[in-house]
């Protein structure tokens, strides 16, 4: 089974999950063209381990935009201090950033909004 590089941070998490043995012996290695290469447990079903994958990059991928969407939204947190009143182009600036995940799954393919001036 080869993955990309970028994509190896989870993939003995789920191998392990799918196996149902969080101690379960993962293999890795690199090729000639630098993909990595995972020795699974053996019996594993190949199916169940690609299904567990993907879910688990699903998994990081949304944590990773999640953070990212925080810390946009820390970033204008003094907008809505008790002493402020925000615009109406900064309150929408902040619904849009914690709606994002209803539209994006990664942070390959968002689009963030443009804040306000």
């Amino acid at each position: 089974m080869k993955v990309t590089r970028q994509n190896d941070r989870y993939i003995t998490d789920a191998i392990r999950s799918a196996v149902g043995d969080p101690t379960a012996d993962v293999a890795y290695a690199r090729n000639s063209q630098d993909e990595l290469v995972i020795t699974i447990p053996s019996g594993a079903n190949i199916s169940l381990v690609e299904a567990e994958m993907i879910n688990a990059k699903t998994n990081y991928d949304l944590a990773e935009l999640r953070e990212e969407r925080d810390r946009l939204i820390s970033k204008t947190d003094w907008w809505v201090l008790p002493d402020r009143t925000p615009t109406d182009a900064q309150k929408n600036y902040r619904q849009a950033l914690r709606d994002i995940t209803n539209t994006y799954k990664s942070l390959e393919d968002v689009v963030w909004p443009t804040p306000p001036s």
